[in-house]
């Protein structure tokens, strides 16, 4: 998360190396994600380039706290809605019709919902992991995401087994309290 902050701001300051990077990475996604609005692959990817253009023209704005990926998915989602508008008007629809097809299509689409809701938890637990105390989030990545053992951080920190594991066990804490009750 930590990658994205500092690639938002490297954007933000001009680096077209930090734009092309962030492109390569994630055309692909933005581009499925248009295409399940409006089931058109070339034009999804049309829309989809044109997102990452307007990110591109007003990288100024960028705001270093949102997500990158929430803000381009944001842009394109919104162009895909607006293509659609112009395909009912050309085919002689109502604003209301097109209204309807377009809720239609978003509700009846769980993928996006649930991509929607991954990146809104992912935020949030990008949020509670740098709100953490940092030798709790070292302890925590190193365990996580090095894939190291209590007894080799412990050796590493020259702390005991225990002190890794009370401080693994107040991250979990600070996430299970942070994530929505699943039976709510």
């Amino acid at each position: 998360m930590n990658d994205l902050k500092t690639l938002t701001d490297a954007i933000r300051a001009g680096s077209e190396v930090a734009f092309e990077a962030f492109f390569r990475a994630e055309f692909s996604n933005v581009a499925f994600f248009v295409n399940r609005y409006i089931h058109d692959r070339c034009q999804a990817e049309d829309i989809a380039q044109e997102a990452f253009l307007a990110l591109w023209k007003h990288r100024d704005n960028l705001d270093t706290e949102r997500n990158l990926r929430n803000y381009v998915l944001t842009i394109a989602r919104n162009r895909a809605l607006n293509w659609l508008r112009d395909v009912i008007a050309r085919q002689g629809g109502t604003l209301e019709a097109h209204e309807a097809l377009i809720h239609s299509r978003i509700l009846q689409d769980p993928e996006v919902d649930q991509r929607i809701d991954a990146l809104e938890t992912e935020q949030m637990l990008a949020r509670v992991f740098n709100s953490l105390p940092e030798k709790v989030r070292e302890m925590f990545r190193l365990n996580r995401e090095e894939g190291m053992t209590y007894t080799e951080i412990a050796a590493k920190h020259g702390v005991s087994t225990k002190v890794v594991e009370y401080n693994i066990v107040l991250a979990l804490k600070a996430f299970r309290k942070a994530l929505p009750d699943p039976d709510f």
